[in-house]
């Protein structure tokens, strides 16, 4: 908007001076003629301000027996006194304003083309300005313009016109660059499909139905039997501000469904709809997808060039062929002006490698350009710039023309990243030749193998196998660059967690050692640049003091006497459950695990013959089939000992743990549902040294006498199991027998 302002006033002044000073160089006109009253002169010239013409009468002479006119612009008292004056053809507006001196009520006439366009009145107000709307019919080569007076004494002290300048073209300014790194980006994009696609729409990382490892929006091309004329879709930019004689360079990337085929292209025009879309970046081409994975994504780019400078929408097409059914996502978009006239051509030979074995590094090359924009030989050269993303990361000063320059980023960011080169002279920018590179290792897959136990009083010892490639099947090369994270819980809360572990085993301080012992729970996850893995869960780690022998266990008042866990849902759903005398699994299936660990038990080395005793049934139930297995773990390694189909009715299970003299050891129960049966009671768990009884041992047959059988923790037993050590009493004398 352009204001220009003409002042016509000089109240402290002569009217000699008034006109020496501000109308200068103005010829005198007298069309008008005096008049009886005190005469008239009409003064007609170009204004040393404005270079506009002006017509104008004013009261410029003294008459005998009359006081001087003051010195200021006075349409007063005069019949057809006007201002007649021309203005630019994209005028809009006028303004006026009435000097201090006024002191009458007069009426102002506005004139156009000879036709009145405002009146108005000024009732004695000083410094009243007045505003008059020029109508558009009127904005024209031609038109001549009059202020006129109709009564009254107009005085005044200033005018103002303003011009409708060319409005300032609304929209994004460039460079433009979206990566669609928040869902809020994509709000001011218009998606156009028709009734059998569903519109583009945004899709976060790892989101499905993409399940990329990028952000990007998608739209997924239906299975449909109409030709291409009636699937073609639209994913449109908001305004962006372009300017005529410019070019400008276009890019996004695009991912489409593995071996489908897809119509791209794109295109620009001044609203945001499909209709609107007449220019052309890029004329619709084939492309064969290759995927919608990381490193299966590529490049389309276009040029457009505006005939007029202005606000324009780009729009991205999208369609596929007739029966096909790919999928198409988008992201990275920019917008750049092109180089021209002396700005340095491309850098050639450009390329960018990312570390082979998954380090967050990337090496880049460019030969530095040898021509301008233009193609004649290139006589300045002040930078050449690596850039990731739109961030110069590397300038390299006065580089030779032709000469190859490499840098390596070692600040590389996980995933998809574009770099690109650019050289610089006085006249501007080259074009960024750019390139998408992936780096860094993909989010791997769990550790396995993963186990725990207590190393030394207060610390656990973890130990894994760290996973082969990530969760997309890619293979890692450098295992070393896979790191670990555990995290240490009690019960639901998180008491500590340790991070870049190296290697396959580590030991964690837990506590000081002397308190007593307690569970622990594990979170393990193998960490790549890409994140975490999934976890890995090791519930029931015990660490603290543990106990000595003798061991017993027998769940009088379903409040356990010792330190005992229940993992349930191993498998399928099933539980272990305290009662009174007793623990219960309970399965829902074929197939069903839920284990019962213990806590540390300290093994004397002495120990001659050690063994774990319990009875068991299937709850007296008539299908008979689930499983109980007992395990033992000494070193970080579960062991299964024994496992034994349930019977009908409690029966002693013997495990030998003489093996385990002088270890820390912790047992689990783990119960397993049969076909027809997913019921388990155990009882009178007990662990000492068989020794103590000092019985010796002598063949017995079963049928002999009326004895009574006991297993060696001391517990009756009804029906002896053959081959199996029990103490017969007979006669009131006792004797450790092997049952025949």
């Amino acid at each position: 908007m352009r204001k220009t302002l003409l002042t016509l006033v000089a109240v402290l002044l002569s009217f000699s001076a008034y006109g020496a000073d501000i109308f200068e160089n103005w010829e005198e006109k007298s069309s008008f003629g005096p008049a009886t009253n005190g005469g008239t002169s009409a003064v007609k010239g170009k204004s040393p301000l404005t270079d506009i013409e002006y017509s104008f009468v004013r009261a410029c002479k003294s008459v005998p027996g009359q006081a001087a006119i003051p010195a200021f612009l006075s349409i007063a008292n005069r019949a057809g006194a006007y201002v007649e004056f021309a203005l630019p053809i994209n005028c809009k507006e006028i303004k006026i304003k009435t000097t201090s001196n006024i002191a009458s009520t007069c009426k102002i006439n506005v004139l156009a083309g000879g036709t009145t366009i405002e009146s108005a009145y000024a009732v004695g107000e000083a410094d009243k300005e007045y505003s008059i709307a020029i109508p558009e019919e009127y904005r024209k080569a031609g038109t001549l313009y009059r202020i006129a007076r109709n009564a009254g004494n107009n005085l005044f002290a200033g005018f103002t016109y303003i011009e409708d300048a060319a409005e300032e073209p609304q929209g994004i300014t460039l460079p433009y660059s979206l990566t669609f790194d928040e869902p809020e980006k994509v709000e001011g994009y218009t998606s156009v499909c028709p009734y059998d696609r569903p519109k583009f729409a945004y899709i976060a990382k790892g989101a499905s139905p993409v399940y990329s490892g990028f952000n990007c929006v998608a739209s997924k091309n239906l299975f449909s039997s109409n030709d291409i004329e009636y699937k073609d879709s639209w994913f449109i930019s908001p305004a962006i501000k372009l300017e005529a004689g410019k070019k400008y360079i276009v890019k996004y990337t695009v991912g489409v469904t593995n071996q489908e085929r897809a119509a791209l292209g794109i295109f620009y025009g001044t609203e945001a709809t499909a209709e609107a879309m007449t220019g052309t970046a890029l004329e619709v081409t084939h492309y064969r997808g290759n995927g919608l994975l990381e490193g299966q994504l590529f490049t389309v780019s276009g040029t457009i060039a505006p005939e007029a400078t202005g606000a324009y929408n780009i729009g991205f097409y999208d369609n596929t062929d007739k029966y096909c059914s790919a999928r198409t996502i988008l992201t990275d978009i920019s917008v750049t002006e092109a180089a021209s006239g002396k700005m340095p051509g491309e850098p050639a030979d450009f390329t960018a490698v990312a570390d082979k074995d998954g380090a967050l590094s990337v090496a880049l090359s460019a030969k530095a350009p040898t021509v301008d924009a233009e193609g004649n030989t290139l006589n300045e050269l002040t930078a050449l710039e690596f850039l990731r993303e739109t961030t110069v990361i590397k300038t390299i000063e006065n580089p030779t023309p032709g000469k190859t320059y490499t840098y390596t980023d070692n600040e590389a960011v996980h995933g998809n990243s574009t770099y690109g080169v650019r050289a610089v002279n006085s006249a501007g920018n080259s074009n960024v030749v750019s390139q998408e590179v992936k780096a860094g290792l993909e989010i791997p897959n769990p550790p396995t193998d993963v186990a725990a136990h207590q190393s030394v009083a207060g610390s656990i010892k973890v130990t894994w196998h760290r996973p082969e490639s990530g969760i997309f099947g890619t293979g890692f090369g450098n295992l070393s660059l896979i790191k670990t994270k555990v995290e240490v819980y009690d019960g639901d809360t998180l008491i500590n967690t340790f991070e870049d572990l190296s290697g396959e085993d580590a030991d964690l301080e837990i506590n000081d050692g002397t308190a007593d012992q307690k569970f622990y729970s594990l979170k393990v996850y193998a960490v790549t640049s890409g994140g975490p893995s999934l976890p890995v869960e090791v519930n029931a780690v015990p660490v603290g003091k543990p106990v000595a022998l003798p061991y017993s266990e027998d769940f009088a008042g379903a409040v356990p006497a010792q330190l005992l866990y229940a993992n349930n849902n191993e498998n399928y759903t099933a539980s272990w459950s305290f009662m009174d005398g007793y623990a219960f699994f309970t399965g829902r299936s074929y197939g069903s695990l839920a284990s019962l660990y213990s806590g540390l038990i300290s093994i004397p080395a002495e120990s001659k013959k050690v063994a774990l005793t319990l009875e068991y049934s299937n709850d007296a139930r008539s299908y008979t089939g689930s499983v109980l297995s007992v395990l033992v773990n000494a070193d970080g390694e579960w062991v299964e000992l024994k496992s034994e189909e349930a019977p009908k009715e409690y029966t002693l299970m013997s495990v030998d743990l003489s093996e385990y003299a002088g270890k820390d050891i912790q047992y689990a129960l783990r119960g397993k549902g049969g076909q027809y049966s997913y019921y388990i009671d155990v009882k009178n768990i007990k662990i000492a040294d068989e020794e103590e009884s000092g019985i010796d041992s002598i063949i017995a047959d079963e049928a002999e006498g009326e004895a009574v059988y006991y297993d060696l923790m001391g517990r009756r037993v009804a029906n002896p199991s053959a081959g199996k050590i029990y103490i017969k009493v007979l006669n009131g004398k006792a004797f450790r027998v092997l049952v025949k």
